[in-house]
């Protein structure tokens, strides 16, 4: 498998959430491998920043709502099309 890059802060800045979700699938499938042979300190601190990050992308629901919202007729608001966090304040 080819290595990946593991996901920032910045990521979730510059990239939309349709953007960031194979990058999160493919580190995802990292840290299952990891979970299997088990972690050292480093690697879970490591991993829970992951998931930190995985659910400010993707917050529990928050993709459902839009889904919901397109479902019902009432049009796609872009949630896919958007970075999670706004930019970094100059």
């Amino acid at each position: 498998m080819a290595a990946f890059k593991r996901l920032t802060e910045n990521d979730l800045r510059t990239l939309t959430r349709g953007q960031l979700l194979s990058r999160f699938e493919r580190e995802g499938e990292y840290w299952d491998r990891k979970h299997k042979r088990g972690m050292t300190e480093a690697e879970q601190a490591a991993y829970t920043e992951y998931a930190r990050l995985m659910h400010l992308a993707i917050p529990p629901g928050g993709g459902i709502e839009h889904a919901l919202k397109y479902v019902k007729g009432q049009g796609d608001d872009g949630y896919w099309d958007t970075p999670p966090l706004p930019p970094e304040p100059a």
